[in-house]
C-alpha cells in the first residue's frame, strides 16, 4: 500500500486535481471514493496504475436518482371521435419534469347527448421512474354529444398547476354517403401555428379537422422541409370533403388540388359566399374551397375535413416524406 501511494504521489502534478486516496483494498479495487483537491470527490468502479506510474481512474457517472414526481397533463389527441366507436388514444396522459415515486392518476369520463364512458378501471398508474404516456380507452355514444374526460391526481399531485384537468372533443355521427375510414382525425391548432412534421408512407392519407375560425375564410398550407422532402417523381393532393379521409380527384371541383409543385401547396375555404365570390361556381374556377355550414368559432356547423395524401418515389433522408402544415385566417370576409 505504501508503494501504490507512492506512485500516486509521482502522477500527482500530471492528475492535476488528485490530492489523497482512500481505498478499501488493492490498486485495481471495484468500488471506492477518491478525493480532489477542490473538495470534491469521485465513487470510483475502477483504479489502476499502469508501469509508467500513470495513474487511471474510472468515475461512476450514472444519472442521480429524481426528486421529482413531475406533472401531470391530459392531453385530447384526436378533433373528434365517431358514435359508437370504441378509441384507444383519443385522450392520453402524460408525465414530464421528474418521475420520483409512484403517482395514481384517476379520471371519468362523461359526456352531453350521445357522450362516452370510460371502458378501463378509472384509474392509471405510473410506476417510479417510468415517463411513459398511459392511455384512456373510451366508448362512444349511439348520437352524437360530446365526451368529456377529467383527471384527478393523487398526492403528491401536480406542481404549480391544478389537481384536476378537463378535456372535451365531440362525439360526430357518420355522414351519409360517405365511405368507411379509419383515420385517425388530427387537430391543426391555434392560427399560424406550425404542428410538426406531417410524415406519410407513399399513398397514405392524414386528415385534419377543418379549424374554426371567426372569419369567413381560412387558408392550409404545406410547408417543403429540406430533411424530409421527397426524391421524383412526386406529388401531393389536398382534398377538404365532410368526408374524413376522403382523396378523391374531381375536376374542377375548387375542393381538391394535386401538385409536384412545392410552390402550390395550399388550399383556401370559404364558410359564406360574398360579393366578389357569391356562389360555388365562381369559386371552384378560381381554386375556393366552398364549405357552406361549416363551423366557426361562434357557430356550431357541420364538421369538413382536410384529407393529404402523398405519392412518391423515395425519400431523401428518412424512410418517409412529409411536409410541415398550418393554417391561418384568410382575408375573405
Amino acid at each position: 500500500m505504501t508503494t501504490f501511494l507512492t506512485l500516486l504521489r509521482r502522477t500527482a502534478v500530471a492528475m492535476g486535481a488528485i490530492a489523497a486516496l482512500t481505498v478499501t483494498s488493492e490498486a485495481n479495487a471495484q468500488a471506492g471514493t477518491i478525493n480532489l483537491s477542490n473538495g470534491s470527490s469521485c465513487q470510483y468502479t475502477s483504479l489502476t496504475v499502469d508501469p509508467t506510474g500513470a495513474v487511471n481512474v474510472t468515475c461512476d457517472t450514472g444519472t442521480p436518482p429524481p426528486t421529482s414526481p413531475g406533472t401531470f397533463s391530459l392531453l385530447a389527441n384526436v378533433a373528434s371521435i365517431n358514435t359508437g366507436t370504441q378509441t384507444t388514444t383519443a385522450f392520453q396522459v402524460r408525465r414530464v419534469g421528474g418521475t420520483a415515486g409512484e403517482v395514481v392518476v384517476s379520471y371519468t369520463a362523461t359526456g352531453s347527448g350521445g357522450g362516452c364512458t370510460a371502458v378501463d378501471s378509472g384509474t392509471l398508474t405510473f410506476p417510479a421512474l417510468s415517463a411513459a404516456t398511459q392511455n384512456i380507452r373510451v366508448l362512444a355514444g349511439a348520437t352524437s354529444g360530446d365526451c368529456t374526460v377529467t383527471i384527478t391526481v393523487a398526492d403528491p399531485g401536480l406542481s404549480g398547476t391544478p389537481s384536476t384537468l378537463t378535456k372535451t372533443v365531440p362525439v360526430t355521427a357518420p355522414i351519409a354517403g360517405c365511405p368507411a375510414s379509419d383515420v385517425t382525425v388530427r387537430s391543426l391548432g391555434g392560427s399560424g401555428n406550425a404542428n410538426g412534421t406531417l410524415l406519410l408512407a407513399s399513398g397514405a392519407i392524414a386528415s385534419y379537422a377543418l379549424p374554426k375560425t371567426t372569419k369567413n375564410s381560412g387558408i392550409f398550407k404545406l410547408s417543403e422541409t429540406t430533411s424530409t422532402f421527397p426524391m421524383a417523381p412526386w406529388y401531393y393532393e389536398v382534398h377538404i370533403s365532410k368526408c374524413k379521409g376522403l382523396v378523391e380527384e374531381t375536376a374542377g371541383d375548387g375542393c381538391y388540388i394535386k401538385s409536384g409543385n412545392q410552390r402550390l401547396l395550399s388550399k383556401i375555404w370559404m364558410v359564406n359566399p360574398t360579393a366578389t365570390y357569391p356562389s360555388k361556381a365562381v369559386m371552384d374556377t378560381r381554386g375556393i374551397c366552398y364549405t357552406p355550414g361549416a363551423s366557426t368559432a361562434t357557430i356550431t356547423g357541420e364538421q369538413y375535413y382536410i384529407n393529404i395524401r402523398y405519392t412518391y418515389a423515395s425519400c431523401s433522408t428518412l424512410s418517409v416524406c412529409g411536409w410541415v402544415p398550418q393554417w391561418t385566417v384568410w382575408t375573405y370576409n
